[in-house]
């Protein structure tokens, strides 16, 4: 959502159309504020599950609401649909199937109310409050809303470790409160919590928790800007004496001194080592009690640096907030959980500390691998280092690379080691330091030699048996991990290693079961199920949150090899053909993930990501082309309903931003980008070598959706791709588009 910001100086002259930034550090009428194009929101309804809040890009923290609604739909702890806020909290995920997070909310609030979390039909109950959209705005690093209940404007901001907050009572308020909630959160239990007071200004304490983070704690210390006269703790809605308490239905209430004031500033810094560290993000993040402009000020102007990283055109204004939210949405996470003294909890649950780096948690890596994490490697190079070390740090702390890490322990969630072509594309685009290399490549090769979840299988059998649920997808998975491993044996010149990991990258060959012509589980004996009442468009125990229509193509490393057991470059575009046209029936039990649906091919969930840049390996460029524009202007909206399904970290969004460059990175990892259908008219970035690559689409429009010409650096080029070396050079790709 575009927001047009008046200058401090009046200048008669200036048109009602022209939009100044006023953030603190200027900008000129020729310069862009990309954080005006995003709007927050969009994602946040239906299945988006997109967190709202005020942070800054990969932050530590994103305060943010957290709704009374419960279930599927709250896992942020925000969908549009409900108007019930129960408090706020510094911490999120944004987009995720499961729930987790929310912790340490903090409620503003008038007179005496419930500390519990109460009952939704009455209001009197608990500490929520109903809330208008019309009373509501999020921007990139800033949120607010007015709580109805007592009339209260809430507004927050934040540093990388310091959640801001700001509360405004109305004037003739004079019972001004805070509640601070120990017990609640979102789809977790608490296990261990504290909270006190360490003077008239400060509250402290912690929060342990299990949910799909298995051991989670969040110590915090909280700054008031102006003097507490009471506090208060209670266990549920039971008064307790002291101003400290130890339970895990720890609350605390601090009633605020009648100074004649009616605003509050409270800083809240956290930290996952100890209090002592917290106070220490306090310190080097602090800017003074009453500085809330000027950190949301200094938020909003960091957002617009990093999502300048890429400067874009569109011949559509909503294409370019589509766009710009988009990588928004990739920016808040994975986040920072090193503090400012680099002192981290490792996967051991050990506090290491490493100065000299960042280190980094929420890894959704069955999901990033596809897209985010190839787009990222372009566009965000400065990132890389600290990434591929933080995976490497996750490999030494637990013996092997993340599966899908949340705040710093293993969740074991999804199939495949999806972080392995994460790191092995690292490598092979040079972001990982040449005396890292070797270990970085014993983590890839030790992951995939374990015994975890069918990996036993592979190394005896080639694929994983039917005696394991999820038998097809775990197989297709292990053998594109394979391929990773074995495309870094080949850069280190380990041959051996090459040949084994190789090798066993084709076992998705042995499951493809010619008499229906899908992947299909097998039992140790190599035999098929009975293919009688074999439905493809059913999801099945075999399958991870899609059915054998998705699957028949998760082969992006050996599309060849797929060609080759389907059949020529004909028979394969039109077996695509087939997906794309298939009646959208799934069946009864299907997993809700499986949406945003053209035919059986499922926008809404990552395995279907690549599928229709397949077309361009059976020569079939132009249905590839027209297959992505759909795709980006159909299941793709500037509404709040903006996406076809989960965001899970940023990968929905990577991939709108990715091909509406034009480029796709289909290969797990090296850097073979394929042509689509630019929505760009032009877009540039520099590159790792500080080289800037420009994409121009000549006479781009709803019409002209196909590619006729190309040409880099001024000359023809022949391809329908391009490399990730040829981007790192720097240059000029231009797309010549036409009907």
């Amino acid at each position: 959502m575009k927001v047009l910001h008046s200058c401090l100086l009046a200048i008669a002259t200036l048109t009602a159309t022209t939009a100044v930034a006023s953030r603190g550090n200027h900008l000129s009428t020729q310069e862009r504020y990309y954080a005006d194009y995003v709007n927050p929101l969009i994602g946040t309804d239906n299945h988006g599950h997109v967190a709202v809040g005020g942070g800054v890009p990969f932050g530590m923290v994103n305060i943010g609401p957290v709704e009374m609604g419960e279930g599927w739909d709250w896992c942020s702890g925000y969908n549009y649909a409900d108007t019930q806020i129960l408090g706020f909290s510094p911490l999120h995920i944004s987009g995720t199937g499961c729930s987790d997070l929310g912790d340490i909310l903090v409620m503003p609030v008038s007179g005496n109310v419930s500390k519990a979390r109460g009952d939704a039909e009455r209001p009197e109950s608990g500490h929520f409050s109903t809330f208008s959209h019309s009373k509501e705005t999020a921007r990139a690093g800033y949120y607010s809303v007015v709580l109805d209940r007592w009339n209260i404007l809430a507004e927050m901001t934040a540093t990388e470790r310091v959640a801001w907050m700001r509360f405004g009572w109305p004037k003739d308020n004079t019972d001004q409160r805070v509640i601070i909630d120990l017990r609640n959160a979102i789809g977790d239990v608490a296990t261990d919590c504290e909270i006190y007071q360490i003077d008239s200004n400060t509250i402290a304490g912690h929060r342990t928790s299990t949910g799909w983070a298995p051991r989670h704690s969040v110590y915090f210390v909280a700054e008031f800007s102006r003097p507490i006269a009471t506090w208060r703790v209670y266990e549920d809605n039971r008064l307790q004496p002291g101003t400290a308490l130890r339970s895990t239905r720890a609350f605390g209430e601090a009633t605020l001194a009648d100074n004649g004031q009616s605003q509050l500033t409270m800083k809240m810094a956290i930290s996952q080592v100890s209090v002592a560290n917290a106070i220490s993000n306090l310190r080097h993040e602090s800017h003074g009690a009453d500085a809330f402009d000027q950190v949301k000020d200094s938020a909003q102007q960091a957002w617009n640096k990093w999502l300048g990283l890429v400067d874009a055109n569109f011949y559509d204004k909503k294409h370019r907030t589509i766009f710009y939210t988009a990588l928004y949405h990739m920016m808040l996470q994975p986040i920072v959980c090193s503090d400012t003294d680099g002192s981290y909890v490792g996967s051991d649950g050990i506090v290491h500390k490493d100065p000299g780096s960042r280190c980094y948690t929420i890894w959704s890596c069955w999901d990033t691998y596809r897209t985010y994490h190839p787009l990222a490697t372009l566009i965000m190079p400065q990132l890389q280092k600290d990434w591929s070390n933080s995976l490497l740090k996750i490999n030494r702390e637990q013996g092997f690379l993340p599966i899908w890490h949340l705040m710093n322990t293993e969740t074991y969630t999804m199939v495949g080691m999806s972080s392995v072509p994460i790191l092995a594309d690292m490598i092979l685009k040079g972001y990982v330091d040449t005396d890292k290399q070797e270990e970085a490549f014993l983590a890839l090769k030790n992951t995939m030699m374990t015994d975890y979840r069918g990996l036993d299988d592979m190394k005896r059998l080639g694929y994983v048996s039917d005696k394991w649920s999820q038998s097809v997808s775990l197989t297709m998975e292990y053998c594109l991990n394979d391929w990773c491993v074995a495309k870094v044996a080949e850069k280190l010149g380990h041959t051996q290693d090459y040949d084994y990991f190789m090798k066993r990258s084709q076992g998705y060959k042995k499951i493809y079961d010619r008499q229906t012509g899908f992947m299909r589980s097998l039992n140790e004996k190599g035999e098929f199920p009975p293919a009688e009442g074999f439905k493809p468009n059913i999801q099945t125990r075999d399958y991870t949150e899609g059915n054998p229509w998705q699957y028949l193509w998760l082969v992006p490393h050996d599309v060849e090899g797929l060609k080759s057991l389907i059949g020529d470059n004909k028979t394969f575009a039109d077996r695509l053909d087939s997906l794309f046209e298939a009646d959208e029936d799934l069946g009864e039990n299907y997993a809700l993930d499986i949406a945003g649906l053209i035919g059986q091919y499922a926008h809404g969930n990552e395995p279907s990501h690549h599928i229709a840049y397949l077309y361009n390996y059976a020569d079939k460029q132009d249905k590839t082309a027209a297959t992505i524009r759909k795709i980006m202007t159909t299941l793709y909206n500037d509404t709040k309903d903006g996406l076809a399904g989960n965001e899970d970290c940023g990968q929905m969004s990577a991939w709108f931003v990715t091909s509406a460059m034009g480029l796709y990175q289909v290969e797990p990892c090296g850097g073979r980008y394929q042509f689509g259908s630019p929505l760009v008219n032009k877009a540039s970035f520099k590159t790792a070598s500080g080289k800037t690559f420009t994409i121009l689409a000549h006479n781009n429009s709803d019409q002209n959706i196909y590619i006729r010409k190309v040409k880099l650096n001024g000359k023809p080029y022949k391809k329908n791709y391009i490399d990730f070396a040829d981007i790192q050079a720097g240059g000029v790709l231009e797309f010549f588009m036409g009907k």
